[in-house]
């Protein structure tokens, strides 16, 4: 993950806003909101959308003027895509004589951000913090966007206030080593990371990103020097790929690009090498190495090389040039229309616009294709859960199951849509 956030502490607690301020009836009431946004919090946790989505559709059709279930509703109907109609609940939200809160602000940046607009995203996160400064979330989450961004230098600014307000201070740090790291500054990131760890010991994420910096800064010197040889006189090459292959399972990012720099030094005609290289800068946020790295790949065009052209749309898509994201994602079917990872791709990313028609159109091409038709057919489960046709996800849930009884995902979108349809079956009469 390129950049990390505080969860919700700092922004805005489930229940607080239903069990502060209100009187009779509703401080009788008071014990049931609090189970429910407890239950909405845990939904929300697990990525339970679909039934957390009708929970509040319930929930407002008896409380209409409830603000807070229409940002929640909001913010959850961006993340399975349908960002139109999140956009437009939470603009509702925010009319000239309603106070704006944080957790609005950012939901709405967030919402831009998904949509591609990023100046609109910039000041929505931008008004956060100066509702609150004092708190660390609003830095973070601006610091996050930056950093996604690639412009590091002002998220490295944003950070630094935020390691002088009061709250996740931990992942104020955190954030500021991955600033960092995008930097290969390895020993800046790891300060960062220890300083979080300190705070939050048991973070185990941290403790990896700083093994992670402690491994790549110790690829130098006569240890690099000893390394080339061995690769140059093709001793010991095996042995190397599987330490590279080790360090990208553990999410070692620096030390990986630390080892690819090292054997294309070696190696330097090793086109897979060189892709591999240019997804790991991209998922550090080094994205002019990795573009550069990514358009000078040999026979990038021809047909069959379809992969090169979905990780160049990944470092466009991560860092929010959908148009650019959007034409290299085509390009990859083009070029390789048998594979079904350019499909899933360019399905994801049609989903996360809210474009379901068009994902649904890519993911059915991606059933025709060769590979990993078990997540196509999440994927499909995933669309249509968007749109809350429940029956037609869990057929696609249980079709991946089929092909693989171990697809986390399935089982998880399995239940998700089995649980918002009993939702349903149990609303009252005309709801």
């Amino acid at each position: 993950m390129l950049a990390r956030r505080g969860g919700d502490r700092g922004v805005a607690p489930f229940n607080s806003f239903y069990l502060v301020g209100h009187s009779g009836r509703d401080q009788q009431a008071a014990p049931r909101m609090a189970a429910f946004w407890e239950k909405i919090h845990a939904l929300d946790k697990q990525s339970r959308y679909a039934q957390e989505i009708e929970l509040l559709r319930l929930r407002l059709l008896e409380m209409p003027n409830d603000k807070f279930s229409s940002w929640r509703l909001g913010d959850v109907l961006r993340k399975v895509g349908q960002v139109e109609e999140a956009e437009r609940l939470l603009l509702a939200l925010c009319g000239p004589s309603e106070p704006r809160r944080v957790w609005l602000t950012t939901a709405l940046a967030e919402t831009y951000r998904q949509k591609g607009e990023l100046e609109q995203a910039r000041r929505w996160f931008i008004k956060a913090t100066e509702l609150r400064p004092e708190t660390t979330g609003p830095w973070i989450y601006l610091g996050g966007f930056y950093l996604t961004c690639g412009r590091n230098e002002q998220a490295r600014a944003v950070l630094k206030r935020g390691l002088q307000a009061e709250g996740d201070v931990d992942e104020v740090h955190v954030n500021l080593g991955h600033c960092y790291r995008a930097e290969g500054d390895h020993g800046a990131a790891a300060y960062h990371y220890r300083e979080a760890l300190k705070m939050d010991p048991e973070d185990a994420e941290t403790r990896e990103c700083v093994e992670d910096c402690r491994a790549a800064s110790g690829v130098a010197g006569a240890i690099r020097r000893k390394q080339k040889l061995l690769i140059e006189k093709g001793s010991g090459i095996a042995t190397f790929k599987r330490r590279v292959a080790r360090a990208r399972r553990r999410g070692h990012h620096s030390y990986t690009i630390e080892l690819l720099r090292l054997y294309l030094e070696a190696k330097p005609s090793d086109a897979s090498a060189a892709q591999a290289l240019g997804n790991a800068l991209r998922i550090v946020g080094r994205y002019n190495e990795a573009e550069q790295i990514l358009l000078a790949l040999p026979d990038l065009l021809e047909p069959g090389y379809g992969l090169a052209a979905v990780s160049i749309g990944e470092l466009y898509h991560q860092k929010g040039r959908l148009a650019d994201a959007h034409a290299w994602f085509l390009k990859a079917t083009e070029l390789q229309p048998e594979c079904t990872e350019p499909w899933l791709h360019l399905g994801e990313f049609y989903l996360l616009r809210g474009k379901s028609d068009l994902a649904r159109s890519a993911l059915e091409n991606g059933l025709r294709a060769r590979g990993d038709i078990d997540e196509v057919h999440v994927c499909l489960g995933n669309c249509y859960r968007a749109v809350a046709a429940y029956q037609t996800a869990i057929c696609h849930y249980r079709e991946a199951i089929n092909i693989d009884p171990g697809a986390e995902d399935a089982w998880h979108g399995l239940a998700d849509c089995e649980a918002a349809l009993t939702v349903r079956e149990n609303a009252p009469r005309g709801a």
